[in-house]
């Protein structure tokens, strides 16, 4: 008799089914990644925000009236805009400021703000009488 050099057809299906199966397996496993990435990338840019406000108040004259119309500012909220689909709030004063971000994944909002709270909530926690997260 004469031996094959080959795999059979049998051989064959069986490494393609296993290959398939590994697959639905890993394609299951990362269906919840996309929005726990949107929400990381969105609280990344948040935490630029206490940089930047610092920046400004020293720049201008030890105030934080005008910060949330800067220039710096409304990249990032750009940003946050494309990444979570809904514009981010921003208040600001002479003294105080308070910026809150939509996060998509968790349904919630997040704040950051001149005392340097870091506040999530159901609702947008960025209170614009007090400029601070409640």
């Amino acid at each position: 008799m004469k031996k094959s050099k080959g795999f059979t057809l049998i051989e064959l299906l069986v490494v393609i089914a296993i290959i398939g199966i590994l697959a639905a397996i890993v394609l299951v496993s990362l269906r919840g990644v996309t929005p726990k990435a949107k929400d990381t990338r969105v609280q990344a840019e948040v935490a630029q925000i206490p940089s930047l406000a610092e920046l400004y108040y020293s720049d201008n004259d030890y105030s934080f009236s005008g910060f949330c119309d800067s220039a710096d500012l409304a990249e990032v909220k750009s940003d946050i805009q494309t990444i979570s689909g809904q514009a981010p709030t921003c208040h600001a004063s002479d003294e105080a400021y308070c910026f809150s971000a939509y996060l998509p994944g968790a349904g919630e909002w997040f704040c950051v703000d001149s005392e340097g709270r870091k506040v999530t909530n159901a609702s947008d926690p960025c209170d614009s009488s007090n400029y601070d997260c409640q």
